[in-house]
């Protein structure tokens, strides 16, 4: 198992309320396997597709929460619900900005 630390770059629209997303991430996620038996244990095999849902996850709850009008708030909210989205086995370290595409 590789232990080195590995960056994903990431641009991941959210989910359509009109033909435009409400929020766009976009950045990168730094992650390295911090206990490989746990690791192994969830079969994060596809850890960047993996980490990639888990933003589409994030921007799926805040498009129901956040009106595009309130980047700030979302880009927060944002921040809290990747913290809340672990993945076992690994450390992650997010930085993803959102955008919010103009309709």
């Amino acid at each position: 198992m590789d232990l080195t630390e590995r960056r994903t770059a990431l641009d991941v629209p959210g989910p359509d309320t009109s033909p435009v997303p409400v929020f766009v991430g976009r950045g990168f996620v730094t992650w390295q396997v911090a206990d490989p038996v746990e690791a192994v244990r969830h079969r994060a095999a596809a850890v960047p597709e993996e980490l990639r849902r888990r933003l589409l996850t994030g921007l799926r709850r805040l498009a129901l929460t956040h009106p595009r009008s309130h980047l700030s708030r979302a880009t927060v909210a944002l921040d809290d619900l990747l913290s809340d989205l672990p993945l076992p086995g690994y450390t992650l370290r997010w930085s993803v900005s959102l955008s919010a595409p103009k309709v």
